[in-house]
């Protein structure tokens, strides 16, 4: 698994984003195989973390979307997010925001 970026909380499954959309939307099996499920950072996949700078936001974002390069689910992660509106933060490497008609990000 390796080590955790300074600055990243371990996950806690009980916060984690997409656990939270799984309340929402069923999340289908193939996330099981995430590289998210995993990697050990709590929020990191989150658009954004109340109180902290666009530095911070910008670093956390950067290292998920490192993640998401070496998952054998990126295409489908990313695909899940375009087909749900309730997905946001990033998905597939992308950057999900609301108020955007849950289109990617311009940043992503």
């Amino acid at each position: 698994m390796g080590t955790k970026p300074a600055g990243v909380a371990p996950i806690d499954r009980e916060r984690s984003p997409k656990k939270d959309l799984a309340k929402q939307v069923a999340l289908p099996e193939f996330f099981a195989d995430a590289a998210c499920a995993t990697a050990g950072l709590a929020g990191a996949w989150d658009a954004s973390i109340h109180g902290e700078t666009d530095e911070d936001r910008t670093q956390r974002q950067c290292e998920a979307i490192s993640v998401c390069k070496r998952c054998p689910i990126a295409e489908q992660c990313y695909q899940f997010a375009l087909e749900n509106v309730e997905c946001k933060g990033i998905w597939g490497g992308v950057l999900f925001v609301k108020n955007r008609q849950n289109r990617p990000a311009a940043s992503a």
